[in-house]
């Protein structure tokens, strides 16, 4: 069970986030951190889970959120000018074991497939 989130920034500041797991045996240390910067992603937070006492290793499922460079808020003019990943989530919505709002749920992507939609439409035709 989770029983904190860690914001290594600030996660309202983004217009998404993206969510991931990360099965892992250790409750605090979050290996995953290092490596998605050494891949060239931006870490936002991650959760912390509780450890549960026991015989045997316990596997934690743990949530983590984060952006490539290619996204947004980071290159507004790159990839997902118009649109966003499929793992991309609200933060607002990010809460301790609860379910985060996908961002193609929302009225967001509504604007963004708008917005898309008038793009096409200036292209000249082929």
């Amino acid at each position: 069970m989770a029983t904190e989130i860690v914001w290594v920034e600030d996660p309202l500041t983004y217009l998404y986030l993206r969510e991931d797991t990360y099965l892992t045996t250790a409750p605090r240390n979050f290996p995953v951190r290092t490596w998605l910067r050494r891949s060239g992603y931006r870490v936002i937070g991650y959760e912390v889970m509780e450890h549960e006492k026991g015989t045997g290793r316990t596997a934690y499922r743990r949530r983590f959120w984060y952006l490539k460079s290619h996204d947004r808020d980071l290159d507004p003019e790159g990839v997902y000018k118009y649109l966003t990943p499929t793992e991309a989530v609200i933060p607002s919505s990010i809460g301790l074991d609860r379910e985060s709002i996908r961002y193609q749920n929302t009225e967001l992507f509504r604007d963004d497939m708008k917005r898309l939609r008038a793009y096409r439409e200036s292209l000249p035709p082929r």
